[in-house]
């Protein structure tokens, strides 16, 4: 199956949600922070990146930025995972390059079907595009 960087600060949630997308059969790997998270990234070459916004050194928005300006990284899919649901920040999100914003608390079963969503539609073969006739 896919390798998932989960980026998240709080223990709890962490182990939930590897547990649950380990079941399922993903590989897991996890980092506590931003920086940790682009030096994962960097590596790892994760399938599907779903990030906290509001961690230590470094949130979500400016690992988010990082993650987009940085070529290898730049294509992965992210989940934005937060707190923060003010419009403001929502836009923020998108802005960024989120591929999706859940706002805490969220359902997990809607984590999971949005991430198998965008795991399947990244591993789809690309379509190939006639070109159109010249005029």
């Amino acid at each position: 199956m896919a390798k998932i960087l989960l980026v998240e600060d709080d223990a709890d949630l962490l182990r939930l949600l590897q547990f649950s997308f380990g079941e399922q059969g993903h590989s897991m790997l996890a980092a506590s922070n931003g920086a940790e998270a682009l030096s994962l990234a960097d590596q790892e070459r994760p399938d599907l990146i779903i990030l906290d916004i509001i961690m230590p050194l470094m949130d979500g928005f400016e690992t988010l930025r990082l993650l987009r300006r940085n070529p290898p990284t730049s294509n992965i899919p992210v989940i934005v995972i937060t707190a923060k649901d003010d419009t403001e920040d929502i836009a923020k999100g998108w802005a960024l390059g989120a591929d999706f914003y859940l706002t805490k608390p969220f359902q997990l079963a809607e984590l999971l079907s949005v991430a198998n969503s965008l795991l399947a539609k990244e591993q789809a073969p690309e379509e190939t595009q006639e070109s159109a006739p010249e005029i």
